[in-house]
């Protein structure tokens, strides 16, 4: 095979005496990667050479490694390149080390920017190269230019001791095959060179130049010349399967090289440093939140489904809009077709799609009779909010027949990509497919009451196994579930590929933090999860009971020790269609507000990972160890039941509660079968009648009464867990606290404040180092985190060092004292946004309270409608800056201020909510005249019913021309219309 000799040329100037700078590569020509087989180059005053033989139309790729003794630093980056040269000439590379990425390389690495944002639109590769005359050196140039727009143009500009060509009509156009590695091939006579020259971004016609990048020129000098017969001229030929280094004249004779025509290189790779960009502004982009089920187009069919999300793309590409953000898309039937599973947050599995989401026209093959009942069923089910498990069971019977069809038609046996999905998916799918179909036998998906050998873990692994098999009695229920995926997975893959290639729009995800106690999940990946206890949130401004979402904690040693199989495939998964995600409650990678199996509120909890105080330490905190009793048991009175239940108080009494001990503070203590809250609340529900049928209102009365409970149980000042006591959060408010002398509760305040404000910084930040190097390695997509709640310097500082994006909500700021941030403040690695899916929008939020259903002039005069009012009027005179009296709606213009607030912000994302997005004009098509019946979520009840839908069809939101220019023109006038 013919081979050229390929010189590897490269600064390296921090080295000691005996050490060296190495090459290793792909081919064995550069030992294939095994270190101790690397090529050694020769170093001289900081630069380092090598002599390579190296067969020619060889593609490879190769690092840099610098070693001293047994020490090893490598270059951060692989360099692939193309080696094409006449046999017997010589190709010199002129290197330069990599350093750790720049922000802007980093930014480009992400799947939202190389995928969607910056996909050229006709990337062409550099020419082969033809062979210079004698006396000429083609000099190959090539720069990365990491942030570009779609028809933003790279172009070479420079001088040299003979011409110039520094005008934009003089340059050299630079090819964009590799991007965002730019190449372009100049010849010079030998005599000519050094060249000078720098790079320019021109528009697509490169009729102006847009931007010089800034600093000094680049200076080409002359290949290295080459003394072939010197006695010092070494090069490594491949000698034995490893590269071995000789004497060139000896490489000659042993014809592992024909002698060189020319003692210089004819062709001359010259790699430069990042495009120094002038002044370019950080890239900032435009985005709107928006659920699926939320979405309304002609061909849905009584729900948004994943088919709508073209449709909306275009809507954002006219607007100057880059995102669609989403709320959770996985698989929620936990109680099979009930309208409680309408709450994305608690997964019946991490990784399958929801069924409701599913587009039966593009399935296709439909029997004729399906096809021909879609348009009444349509018009049957659009309706003004998403009826759930209307729309889920008439899917169902659909996709069953459907199924059907396709199974007897011999359709399904010849789809060619059904099997490769079922390979793609082996890590989860089966395990799914089989969970389902035993919930459906034993009518049920809490596993936990399954029969020993369906739900036995020894047994979990073997039986998924076996219903795999096509003889198996219940094999066709389990190809009905993988099937029913497999059309999801590649109608939502489409959908993300049409949004990014015809609208150059991405769509994010969202990870929740938990999943359902009754899931696949828990079922199969048991390991995974730490049983007995539920994950929360601690109470803040918007949930001041807390948060308990029931759902399980993570066994994270476990997920560690498997090398993050479990996480790191979920987030593959969501891969396949989103280029950018956010992470749902981030601060429970660090530690997770852990709540014991028998309680029902978010109160009574601890961090886990956390500390706690051994009783024997009491003692160090004034002697509390002589009042633990006291400190633990909820100190009760009359007149706090009253308070709570008003004229229901003696029936709870009566039914719950007995009298304290006479030297016992508290006046009233829960009989011994009502001592945790799981006790109280069953009981309660068996008074009311509750069944899981019970309608949303009966629930959310239920949740509120159940509250009161909680104010009782919670009256206390310490947690206690066996030998070990922690704080209560919110002490001050318990009736336990109020009732000690200023000495015991300036201890315990004390001890409150410590145990949530500076305990624990070196474990929670070791928890989450251990979790995100992994998080981040796992896919391309760009990270964002939920970070709002109660937040410690440690969160930021962490989400910085792993390139996670924070979120920033105007008016949910961590400092008690300060209610509402200004956008610009903000740093430009975060997520701005004016509302989250768990707040009301912002006009909803300005009115408050929905005043059909409460009593305003009551409400308005309790500590919280006294409170929220002072926030209003704090925000209308501080924050908008006005200077007449607040009024009692939000007008279109003072929602218009705000969301200029965020765009205009340094954030780099400004993803706005629909709903706040589109009630910048007065323009009642797309909003809902009512602001509640905007609110998607109310997370003081647990038990809300997610069925937001936008008033008009997408279809109409396209015709609104007022409102795309009006929102495209703060994309441009903001920066974030900015083609990269």
């Amino acid at each position: 095979m013919s081979k050229a000799i390929v010189n590897f040329s490269i600064q390296y100037k921090d080295t000691k005496w005996g050490d060296a700078i190495y090459i290793s590569g792909s081919i064995p020509e550069l030992g294939e990667w095994d270190a101790d087989k690397a090529v050694r180059m020769n170093g001289f005053n900081g630069n380092w050479i090598a002599y390579v033989t190296i067969p020619i139309n060889t593609t490879f790729e190769y690092k840099y490694f610098y070693r001293s003794g047994n020490y090893l630093k490598w270059d951060h980056e692989n360099h692939t390149r193309l080696i094409n040269i006449p046999v017997g000439e010589v190709c010199e590379i002129r290197d330069l080390w990599s350093e750790p990425p720049t922000a802007n390389e980093k930014l480009r690495r992400t799947a939202i920017i190389k995928n969607v944002c910056q996909v050229r639109e006709n990337p062409q590769q550099l020419p082969a190269l033809t062979t210079p005359e004698d006396g000429k050196v083609t000099v190959v140039f090539e720069v990365p230019v990491p942030l570009l727009g779609p028809k933003e143009n790279v172009h070479l500009i420079g001088a040299t001791k003979h011409a110039k060509f520094w005008r934009i009509n003089q340059s050299q156009s630079m090819y964009d095959g590799d991007y965002p590695i730019f190449r372009c091939a100049k010849t010079f006579t030998k005599n000519e060179l050094p060249v000078q020259y720098k790079f320019v971004l021109s528009h697509s016609l490169g009729e102006k130049c847009e931007d010089i990048e800034v600093g000094g020129n680049h200076m080409g000098s002359a290949p290295i010349p080459i003394a072939q017969y010197d006695q010092d001229c070494i090069v490594w030929v491949l000698r034995e399967g490893r590269p071995f280094p000789i004497q060139m004249q000896d490489a000659i004779k042993e014809k592992h090289m024909n002698p060189l025509k020319h003692d210089y290189a004819q062709y001359l790779f010259i790699r430069s440093e990042e495009f120094h960009y002038p002044n370019k502004p950080n890239m900032k982009l435009g985005g709107l939140v928006i659920p699926v089920f939320s979405l309304r187009t002609k061909q849905s069919l009584g729900i948004g489904e994943f088919a709508d999300l073209p449709t909306m793309a275009d809507f954002c590409y006219r607007s100057g809009l880059r995102v669609i953000q989403l709320l959770p898309i996985t698989d929620t039937t936990v109680n099979f077709v009930n309208w409680r599973d309408s709450y994305p947050y608690s997964a019946t599995s991490s990784f399958a799609l929801h069924p409701i989401y599913v587009n039966i026209d593009s399935i296709g093959n439909l029997p004729p009779e399906i096809a021909s009942s879609l348009p009444k069923l349509r018009e049957e089910l659009n309706l003004p909010k998403v009826d759930y498990e209307k729309t889920l069971t008439t899917k169902l019977d659909l996709l069953q027949k459907v199924f059907d069809y396709h199974r007897s038609k011999k359709i399904l046996e010849a789809d060619t990509e059904f099997p490769k999905f079922l390979q793609d998916s082996r890590y989860w799918l089966p395990s799914y497919a089989a969970f389902k179909t035993l919930a459906e036998k034993h009518k049920t998906t809490t596993w936990e009451s399954w029969p020993e050998t369906d739900k036995k873990e020894e047994n979990v692994q073997k039986l998924v196994s076996d219903m795999m098999a096509p003889t198996h009695p219940l094999y066709s229920r389990v190809l009905f579930h993988q099937w029913v995926q497999y059309h999801l997975d590649k109608q939502l893959r489409t959908a993300s590929q049409t949004c990014a290639k015809k609208y150059h729009v991405a769509l994010k995800g969202d990870i929740p933090i938990g999943v359902d106690l009754r899931s696949a999940d828990t079922w199969y990946f048991r390991p995974y999860f730490r049983f007995g206890t539920k994950s929360g949130a601690p109470p803040d401004d918007f949930s001041v009971h807390g948060q308990n979402w029931e759902f399980p904690t993570y066994n994270w040693d476990k997920m560690i020790e498997d090398n993050f199989d479990w996480f790191r495939n979920r987030l593959i998964v969501m891969a396949r269609s989103s280029s950018l995600y956010r992470i749902d409650h981030i601060l429970g990678f660090f530690r997770i507000w852990e709540i014991p199996g028998t309680c029902e509120g978010g109160l009574h909890a601890r961090f886990f990972p956390g500390e706690m105080i051994h009783k024997n330490d009491l003692k160090s905190w004034g002697g509390l160890e002589d009042y633990f009793g006291r400190l633990t048991t909820p100190i009760i009175t009359y007149d706090l039941v009253n308070r709570e239940f008003g004229d229901k108080a003696m029936e709870v009494i009566q039914h719950f509660m007995q009298k304290a001990p006479a030297d016992f503070d508290g006046e009233l203590l829960f009989r011994p079968e009502y001592q945790t809250e799981t006790a109280i609340a069953n009981e309660v529900k068996k008074m009311w009648g509750i069944t899981p049928t019970s309608d949303s209102d009966t629930l959310k009365e239920l949740d509120t009464y159940l509250k009161h409970f909680w104010i009782l149980t919670n009256s206390v000042c310490l947690f206690k867990y066996d030998d070990w006591y922690v704080p209560r959060f919110g002490m001050k408010k318990s009736l336990s606290w109020q009732m000690l002398g200023p000495e015991w509760q300036r201890i315990l305040e004390t001890m409150e404040r410590e145990y949530f404000w500076k305990w624990h910084s070196s474990t929670w930040w070791n928890s989450a180092e251990a979790k995100f190097p992994r998080i981040k390695a796992a896919t391309d997509m760009l990270v964002c985190g939920e970070d709002l709640g109660l937040l410690r310097d440690l969160v930021p500082e962490m989400m910085h060092k792993y390139e996670i994006l924070g979120l920033r909500v105007q008016r949910m700021t961590p400092d008690p004292h300060k209610w509402f941030y200004h956008p610009n403040e903000y740093s430009h690695d975060i997520v701005a946004t004016t509302s989250t899916h768990d707040m009301p929008p912002l006009r909803a939020w300005w009115k408050m309270v929905d005043r059909s259903k409460v009593d305003f002039n009551q409400w308005v005069h309790t500590a919280e409608g006294q409170e929220a009012c002072d926030k209003r009027n704090c925000f209308w005179y501080n924050v908008l800056e006005n200077h007449w009296e607040t009024p009692d709606d939000l007008s279109n213009y003072d929602v218009n201020r705000i969301v200029d607030m965020h765009v205009y912000s340094p954030a780099m994302f400004c993803i706005l909510p629909y709903q706040d997005l589109v009630a910048i004009l007065p323009d009642q098509d797309v909003y809902h005249q009512n602001p509640f019946d905007e609110v998607i979520n109310d997370p003081s009840n647990r038990t809300h019913y997610w069925q937001y839908r936008m008033p008009c069809f997408v279809e109409k939101l396209l015709e609104k021309q007022e409102l795309i220019d009006t929102i495209r023109e703060k994309m441009e006038l903001s920066g974030r219309l900015a083609d990269h």
